[in-house]
């Protein structure tokens, strides 16, 4: 089934926020990046039903749902380019004005034309 053309209808501008990892070059530390991204994803909280299918008993109705599609892009805020990119477990999704970790992957890829994933509301 191809759900692309309803999740890139019904897509909205958020930001992805995505943090390498810092790293040793030799005996000097070196501090990990953050690059700052505006992307189209298909945004939506997550209702009573939904939260019933994950375990844990960790979300609630403020936490989202996020779809994509196959071979996403965004643009760079730093650069102003389009860029390929993949969400990854704890990215950083800001909705609304309020920020969301990706906690979560879905790959909806064998049956389907999309990825899902779920994002905690980050308390501050």
């Amino acid at each position: 089934m191809y759900f692309s053309d309803l999740i890139r209808k019904n897509s909205t501008e958020v930001e992805v926020i995505k943090e390498s990892d810092g790293y040793f070059d030799g005996p000097k530390w070196v501090d990990g990046t953050k690059t700052t991204y505006t992307a189209k994803l298909a945004v939506f909280f997550m209702t009573p039903k939904s939260i019933e299918y994950y375990s844990g008993g960790d979300y609630t109705t403020q936490d989202l749902k996020l779809q994509t599609t196959e071979g996403l892009t965004a643009i760079n805020q730093s650069t102003g380019k389009e860029e390929a990119i993949t969400l990854e477990i704890e990215d950083q999704i800001v909705f609304q004005g309020a920020t969301y970790e990706v906690r979560e992957h879905q790959p909806r890829t064998i049956h389907a034309d999309y990825h899902e994933y779920v994002a905690k509301k980050k308390v501050k």
